[in-house]
């Protein structure tokens, strides 16, 4: 899962970006992504006027994800927690997951930690009831970067152990290295320095395994902050005159 400054929405047509024979006026990230709030929001009222819960929950979870990359946090946990809504009444239950777990997202950006913990939890229980491991792990792992903005280190610890292990039993190499480094970052919190040192190594090593290079580059940055961390920790813990 959750830092963008974007500008204000403008008025459907309102592109002010300079004009290209053939494909109308240049919009920037911001414009396409408050077009698209517009159509998702379009999107769920069809949906409600004809009395269909499951396709109108769809869409606003769709609409909150949108919400989300326009930096429009709060009116995107208002979509996530309608969308939510309405798959459960649809009995969606896997639907009503996926946006309870977008919701904690979006919460985390509006940065209620507490309250995203809260949803991923419930997201967690959901995933594990219905048999869905992948989404159990991710779920497990946006918890734990939920506990993390909480303060809650060592409850973050436990949580992504939990997705990397699912992660391990699925035979998810790239899981297991978003796993890992996530991991990591938590152990720092709790101030387990060498236990951080151990799993962004591994979280390295497989981001390798799996080609992506953006991975490696991230988790290296973790590796290098963690052995500072492991570094200053003994250099202060060592007695004086040695």
């Amino acid at each position: 899962m959750f830092t963008r400054s974007m500008c204000p929405a403008r008025a459907e047509g309102q592109g002010d970006g300079e004009a290209v024979e053939g494909f109308g006026p240049i919009m920037d990230d911001t414009e396409w992504f408050n077009r698209a709030v517009i159509a998702h929001r379009e999107s769920a009222a069809a949906y409600r006027e004809i009395g269909d819960r499951r396709g109108e929950g769809a869409s606003l979870d769709a609409l909150g994800l949108a919400l989300q990359e326009a930096d429009r946090p709060d009116e995107a946990v208002r979509a996530h927690t309608d969308a939510a809504a309405r798959l459960q009444e649809a009995g969606d239950r896997n639907g009503r997951a996926e946006a309870l777990d977008n919701l904690g997202l979006a919460l985390q950006g509006a940065d209620r930690c507490e309250e995203a913990v809260a949803a991923h939890t419930e997201a967690v229980a959901l995933r594990h009831e219905a048999g869905d491991r992948d989404g159990e792990a991710r779920a497990c792992n946006n918890l734990g970067l939920a506990l993390q903005g909480a303060g809650r280190s060592e409850e973050a610890v436990t949580a992504h152990t939990r997705g990397l292990e699912i992660f391990r039993e699925l035979g998810d190499p790239r899981g297991q290295a978003e796993a890992l480094d996530a991991l990591g970052l938590a152990l720092q919190e709790a101030e387990r320095f060498e236990d951080a040192v151990d799993a962004h190594a591994r979280a390295v090593s497989l981001f390798r395994t799996t080609g992506d290079l953006d991975g490696v580059a991230n988790a290296l940055n973790n590796l290098g902050l963690a052995q500072q961390g492991a570094g200053a920790e003994r250099k202060y813990r060592r007695p004086p005159g040695l």
